[in-house]
């Protein structure tokens, strides 16, 4: 079977992917801490909640969004649509 990511396979991305975007590690340690372990959990979080999370700013919290809404389509998609992606 080949290595496939868990993101290719419809699995959740951990938070650590951030960090090769940019996202200080620190950041994401306090993401962990307050509960947030998934790119998925982030981007479904209001923001004004993120920005309750110790030690993150408003502009950290932003530019965590922005970089977590490039590595994952929160856009509405049919269930024949990704079932097509699923077999490719």
């Amino acid at each position: 079977m080949e290595d496939q990511s868990e993101a290719e396979i419809g699995g959740p991305m951990q938070i650590e992917v951030l960090e090769e975007h940019g996202i200080q590690s620190n950041d994401l340690k306090k993401l962990k801490e307050a509960g947030y372990g998934t790119v998925e959990a982030i981007l479904f979080t209001p923001r004004k909640h993120l920005v309750l999370v110790k030690g993150l700013s408003e502009n950290k919290v932003d530019k965590i969004i922005a970089v977590a809404q490039t590595l994952i389509n929160m856009s509405f998609q049919t269930a024949s649509s990704y079932f097509e992606k699923r077999k490719e």
